[in-house]
């Protein structure tokens, strides 16, 4: 059996001699990236970027080196993935490759290596985990640095990818009790401390964070991870980990103290205590004058959205207002009661004052309400390890369909916006882990405040309207769905 680097060598020269000019770079990740590799637990880790597709002839030249080595390689063998270079930055998730294999592999590619070729590419939602690890912990072999191959992996993909891997844990643990005793630890050390960990840390941090009784079955996996120790599990005393550590990952999963900074007063004015400072967006009808918002996200003009009365009542000091490039000229009015106006386009990146957020488009598809043209956003915020998608006056457009997110708070108004359904369809696109409905927010408010509210499903699309303060007349206009 060859060493780590006499086989990481042979690989690195190997690859460059049949990718050529094709190849961007080697790039090591898991166990030997991170310090901990054992030859007879650890596979070797490898991601290969190219730039453009190969063909099936240098894909099967790649895998006969590939299983030549692997057969000289560590018991486990080797894993690798080649991806393009166009989807490493800007990240696509799932992330498509070119090629895969891993021991597993090994008999259909000896049985019908032509089949392999063909059929041996897709997507595949581990590469957001194994992109984090290099851009965090990896090593580059060969070719261009990390940094300038890899972007950041947003955390709502890593942290799906992770999770993936471990939502069977509790009927697949008597099967693999080494593997996921630690992964599910680091997966629940992720979720708690943000922090990227290999195995073996995983299961040290367990030792210092979970409950002592769970603490034998830590050290026993440790000690077969890296000892290559004997080890016998107790099936139920497993399978209890397991369950235990999945409620745990789901809690934290819900990010209960971030839903609880997230405010909505009314329709979309919402105020987000982040920790760089208090975000608004859209402020409007506000009954107290806070003076405490830091940032001021505008996502468009209308009445509702830019209130300038409302913006002078939750600027603090030092507070920047950000608003849509066609808006410059309307924003003006208020030079004097904020530190500065920065306009955004839509679809592009942007950070103020330390607050880091993406554009979306935000427009109607068939109404006339918020057409393309006008440049309104919506906004996807960077705040504490989590993406905050406020969506804006928007419909289910394919920008929106797009969006990557923890938190989704999108439009319900059926009228102006798009209507339940269709909300609820871009939401199941965008799988964010929590999603706040606006409209539904406001009616807990008119609860809260002694009003009867009914709410229903009518069998037609209803439009809804407010037509004085009070007695309130309600006019329906129904269309055909």
């Amino acid at each position: 059996m060859k060493t780590l680097e006499t086989l990481l060598s042979a690989f690195v020269e190997k690859t460059k001699d049949i990718l050529k000019d094709r190849l961007t770079g080697i790039y090591l990740h898991g166990s030997a990236a991170m310090g901990c590799f054992n030859p007879g637990k650890s596979d070797v880790d490898l991601i290969i970027v190219v730039d453009g597709a190969l063909s099936d002839g240098v894909k099967r030249a790649y895998m006969d080196m590939v299983t030549a080595l692997n057969a000289e390689g560590p018991a486990t063998g080797i894993e690798m993935s080649i991806v393009r270079r166009s989807v490493c930055a800007p990240f696509v998730y799932p992330t498509p490759f070119e090629l895969h294999f891993s021991a597993a592999h090994l008999r259909w590619y000896e049985e019908d290596p032509e089949g392999y070729v063909r059929g041996m590419n897709g997507s595949d939602p581990d590469l957001a985990a194994h992109f984090t690890v290099i851009k965090n912990r990896g090593r580059c072999l060969y070719g261009a640095p990390i940094e300038e191959v890899f972007a950041e992996v947003p955390a709502c993909d890593y942290m799906d990818a992770i999770l993936k891997d471990v939502e069977g844990a509790e009927a697949e643990i008597a099967d693999d009790p080494l593997y996921l005793i630690l992964n599910l630890a680091r997966v629940l050390a992720y979720m708690k401390d943000k922090t990227v960990l290999s195995k073996q840390e995983g299961g040290e941090w367990g030792l210092q964070n979970l409950p002592e009784e769970y603490h034998p079955l830590i050290r026993d996996a440790l000690r077969e991870y890296e000892d290559s120790a004997e080890v016998v599990y107790d099936a139920g005393s497993a399978r209890q980990y397991a369950k235990e550590m999945l409620t745990r990952i789901r809690s934290a999963k819900g990010g209960g103290k971030m839903l609880e900074n997230i405010e909505v007063f009314t329709q979309s004015s919402i105020r987000i205590r982040a920790g760089i400072g208090n975000v608004y967006i859209d402020p409007f009808q506000l009954k107290e004058t806070p003076k405490d918002a830091d940032f001021i996200l505008i996502t468009h003009d209308h009445y509702d959205h830019f209130s300038p009365d409302d913006i002078r009542k939750a600027a603090g000091t030092g507070c920047l207002l950000i608003v849509p490039e066609k808006m410059r000229e309307k924003a003006r009015v208020l030079e004097g009661c904020v530190r500065g106006i920065e306009t955004v386009l839509p679809g592009a990146s942007y950070e103020f004052g330390g607050l880091k957020f993406e554009t979306v488009a935000a427009y109607n598809l068939l109404k006339p309400f918020h057409p393309k043209s006008a440049g309104w956003v919506g906004y996807v915020l960077e705040t504490d390890g989590r993406r905050i998608y406020i969506a804006g006056d928007t419909d289910a457009t394919k920008e929106a369909k797009a969006v990557r997110c923890d938190v989704a708070l999108v439009p319900i108004g059926g009228t102006y916006t798009m209507n339940a359904g269709k909300a609820a369809a871009l939401v199941n696109e965008i799988r964010p882990e929590t999603a706040i409905p606006l409209y539904e927010l406001v009616i807990a408010e008119c609860r809260a405040r002694g009003f009867t509210v009914e709410t229903g499903v009518f069998g037609a699309d209803m439009q809804v309207y407010s037509q004085n303060d009070g007695p309130v007349t309600i006019l329906l206009d129904t269309k055909e769905l």
